[in-house]
């Protein structure tokens, strides 16, 4: 078995493999930085010590590792010295043992655990062979928590950022499907919102279906999601926070003022929605302008959406293509911009990488935005944070029309703008009902596709009803559902981590946030390979 498809039989979903576990053990990711967990003395992040504190009962952790080589030892060694930090910030509730997965027993036991047996491949620094030792082994973590046991099937020994991550969020899976320690999430419906499970993150395949509440139920079940149709009512109790996508129809005065409530309660709101509508399935991207009644409630919080449409000249997707000569040129989507961390030129884009929903980040796309005003006046108790930008080259289109296959100039004048915003505080009503019982919490993130792939959303054929989920029809552009693919490797990893944030966010559990930017390593981090000369490949059955 192949480290591809290794991959795919831990996460078992084909969508998730290609998405955020390709990202995950991605030796050398080169758009992304910050910390690692390379058993290194940064220690765990400040949530590991919280959740074990929280278990009722001790959990136990045996990593199983094919020792005897070179890179599985060294491995093992990071392994263990991360473990033993979890036993040691929770020693009466965490039991850890590292395991030799070479002698029979031990493999036996590891096939039960749940792991996967895989071919692993060693370079060996003391010999001249120029190709990988290739043989059997065992690289993954079994843990057992009252009556529940499960695993992390294989582990990538060459790649142990993220190791941190994983094993917590496992450990979180546990803790509240025994302890019913999970958190429901509000999802607003009633006003045309695309759901969560709509499969359009990359170009529709025969047999796979990649979408949000697939991709968190299976790898992040720990999470619930309630629909909530405000037509009717309000968010049902017990929930954390209340998710607003893309509406489609407007929001009424009444609508408005059961959100409002929600908030006065001392819950969390994520906005993640602008005033541009895109039709799904049109290949000319043809966008109307209209905010659907939502700056009334978000004015009144501080922070204004405005109806336009960002053009960022300078900071967008961007993708070589063929053109009429077959020549490869570049070609740039100003309307999908993407915001960056690092970038410290005078005209440069803005992402607060510190923020817990975008921790450690170095990029994230807005497409469809609409810009914000901030007005701090209208919640003079409340602590506000720009968290993201567009560059100063962006422009700002006011009126409706097709952005494919002729894409607008951008012409007029040019200015930064607002595309991610928060304000958290005592905040005040938008329709007069006091101040909120408790610290309450609105995010805005100013955009027509937060969570779905623009290029495959225009791409993909409409639903046809009747024909059932295996029968894929032509996309509706050719060029869109070529780039579409592009589009999900460059940038879907940091839009499935900003959504699992942005419910970490809603749950006041912000910490684990800084779990997932353990995922996001500086490539000078990875360890340099010695260049060999020598004899060819041998394999050890």
């Amino acid at each position: 078995m192949n480290r591809q498809d290794a991959r795919a039989a831990l996460w078992g979903s084909v969508g998730f493999a290609l998405l955020l576990g390709a990202a995950v053990y991605a030796p050398r990711l080169p758009t992304q930085g910050g910390l690692g967990t390379k058993a290194k003395d940064d220690g765990l992040c400040s949530a590991t010590p919280r959740l074990l504190e929280s278990l009722r009962s001790p959990i136990s952790i045996d990593a199983y590792v094919t020792l005897g080589t070179p890179k599985m030892d060294a491995f093992a060694k990071d392994l263990d010295k991360l473990l033993q930090q979890y036993q040691k910030a929770a020693p009466d509730k965490v039991v850890v043992r590292l395991i030799d997965a070479r002698d029979e027993q031990a493999r036996l036991a590891a096939k039960e655990g749940g792991l996967m047996e895989m071919m692993l491949g060693e370079e060996e620094d003391d010999t001249d062979v120029e190709e990988p030792v290739i043989h059997k082994g065992f690289a993954g973590v079994v843990l057992k928590y009252r009556a529940t046991q499960d695993s992390i099937k294989a582990l990538a020994p060459e790649d142990t950022n993220g190791l941190e991550f994983w094993i917590t969020s496992k450990i979180r899976e546990m803790h509240a499907r025994e302890d019913h320690a999970g958190y429901k999430i509000a999802v607003a419906t009633g006003h045309g919102e695309t759901p969560l499970r709509t499969p359009d993150l990359v170009p529709r395949q025969a047999g796979t279906s990649v979408n949000l509440e697939g991709i968190m139920n299976q790898n992040f079940p720990f999470y619930a999601f309630s629909n909530a149709d405000l037509t009717k009512d309000g968010p049902e109790p017990g929930t954390v926070g209340l998710l607003l996508t893309q509406p489609t129809a407007d929001f009424t005065d009444e609508e408005l003022s059961r959100i409002d409530d929600y908030v006065m309660k001392g819950h969390s709101l994520v906005v993640a929605a602008s005033a541009v509508n895109v039709k799904p399935s049109d290949p000319t991207m043809t966008f109307s302008l209209n905010a659907h009644g939502l700056p009334k409630l978000l004015a009144s919080y501080g922070i204004t959406m405005n109806e336009d449409l960002i053009l960022d000249l300078h900071h967008s997707f961007s993708i070589k293509m063929p053109n009429q000569a077959g020549q490869l040129s570049s070609m740039k989507l100003s309307f999908l911009p993407i915001t960056y961390a690092s970038d410290k030129s005078p005209d440069a884009s803005f992402l607060d990488k510190t923020a817990a929903i975008f921790f450690n980040m170095e990029s994230l796309p807005v497409p469809f935005a609409s810009s914000l005003t901030i007005d701090k006046s209208k919640q003079s108790a409340a602590t506000f944070h720009v968290l993201a930008k567009t560059s100063a080259e962006s422009a700002r289109l006011s009126k409706g029309g097709a952005l494919w296959p002729s894409m607008p100039s951008g012409e007029g004048v040019h200015s930064a703008a607002i595309v991610a915003a928060s304000v958290e505080g005592v905040l005040t009503s938008a329709f007069g009902h006091g101040k909120s019982a408790k610290t309450a919490r609105v995010l805005v993130l100013s955009s027509g596709s937060m969570f779905a792939s623009p290029l495959a959303r225009a791409a993909n054929a409409p639903d046809q009803p009747g024909q059932g989920t295996m029968m894929v029809l032509p996309p509706t552009d050719d060029t869109l559902s070529q780039m579409a693919m592009p589009y999900a490797q460059q940038d879907l990893t940091q839009v499935i981590l900003s959504f699992k944030n942005s419910l970490d966010w809603m749950a006041a559990d912000e910490d684990f946030a800084k779990c997932a930017g353990k995922l996001i390593e500086k490539s000078d981090d990875q360890p340099k390979k010695k260049p060999k000369t020598g004899s060819p490949k041998r394999q050890n059955q």
